[in-house]
C-alpha cells in the first residue's frame, strides 16, 4: 500500500494512539502527494503524474534524517484533468470538487493538531488550484503553514536547492568525487535551450575535448557522444572555443 513511501514514513500505518502520543505536532510536516490519471500518449500508462508524485516524495523522505519528523499521506491520485477529458481512461475532478477534498483532508490533519502540510503536485494542470487552497487555509487558520509545490519546478530551482558541487554530482553520480567534472549551468543557449560547460578533469570515449577544456558533445545524429582528435562534426567550426553548447530537450520536443 505504501508504494515507493518508506514504511515508517507513511501516515496510515500510525494508530490512533501513535499520531496521539506524538511529540510536537505543530512541527511535524505532513506531506500530500497529488497526481492525476489522464492519457500521456500511447506509450505511458495513465498513471504517471500520480506515480511521479509518489516516487519524488518515497526518495525524498528515503534521504531523510531519521530524527526529522515527516509522513506522507496516500497519493490523491485523481485530479483536475478535463483538459484531457477527449482521452478515453481520463478520470477528472473539477476545481471545485479538488479543492473541496484537499481542503477537508487539510482540516483533518489540523483538527489532529499539525500545523504543517506540503501539498506535492505532480500534475502540470492545477498548481493554482495547490495555491488557492493552501491561501485560503492559512487566511482560515493563521498558524497553520501550507506550501504548495510542484515536483517539476525542482528541475528549474536547482541553483536555490542544491550547490554547485551536489550539482555536478547529479550529471555523474556514479563517478568517485575526485574525477567528477565540474559543470557550469551557463544560462540560455540555441533555441533558448539550456548550455553546459564541463570543465577539465574528466577524461574518456565518452567526451571531446576543446581548448584544454572537456565538454560532452551531442550531436542529434549519434545516441551516445564520442570522442574525436579535433572535436567533433557538430562542433568542429568552433576548435579553439572554451566551452560548447549542449542542447536539452524532452522527447518529442522539435528542434525548431
Amino acid at each position: 500500500m505504501h508504494s515507493f513511501i518508506p514504511p515508517a514514513r507513511f501516515f496510515p500505518y500510525l494508530s490512533w494512539t501513535d499520531v496521539e502520543a506524538m511529540p510536537d505536532k505543530a512541527n511535524v510536516v505532513i506531506v500530500q502527494p497529488v497526481g492525476a490519471i489522464e492519457q500521456h500518449g500511447p506509450h505511458l500508462p495513465l498513471v504517471v503524474d500520480a506515480a511521479i508524485a509518489t516516487a519524488v516524495i518515497g526518495q525524498a523522505l528515503e534521504k531523510l534524517e531519521a530524527d526529522i519528523p515527516a509522513f506522507a499521506l496516500p497519493t490523491l491520485c485523481y485530479g483536475k484533468s478535463n483538459e484531457h477529458w477527449h482521452f478515453p481512461g481520463t478520470i477528472t475532478l473539477s476545481a471545485t470538487t479538488l479543492m473541496t477534498t484537499l481542503i477537508e483532508v487539510a482540516e483533518s490533519l489540523y483538527r489532529s493538531g499539525f500545523r504543517k502540510l506540503v501539498l506535492m503536485n505532480a500534475h502540470g494542470g492545477q498548481p493554482q488550484v495547490m495555491e488557492i487552497v493552501a491561501r485560503d487555509l492559512h487566511q482560515k487558520y493563521e498558524d497553520f503553514c501550507v506550501f504548495p509545490l510542484f515536483t517539476w519546478r525542482v528541475p528549474h530551482s536547482a541553483g536555490e536547492l542544491l550547490s554547485a558541487k551536489k550539482k555536478n554530482w547529479a550529471f555523474m553520480p556514479e563517478m568517485p568525487e575526485n574525477q567528477r567534472p565540474a559543470v557550469d549551468f551557463a544560462g540560455s543557449g540555441e533555441h533558448g535551450r539550456c548550455r553546459v560547460r564541463i570543465s577539465a578533469g574528466a577524461t574518456g570515449g565518452e567526451l571531446a575535448e576543446h581548448g584544454g577544456q572537456a565538454a560532452v558533445c551531442l550531436d542529434d545524429s549519434r545516441s551516445i557522444p564520442q570522442r574525436r582528435d579535433r572535436g567533433c562534426d557538430c562542433c568542429h567550426s568552433r576548435k579553439g572555443r572554451s566551452h560548447h553548447a549542449v542542447r536539452f530537450r524532452w522527447l518529442g520536443e522539435s528542434d525548431s
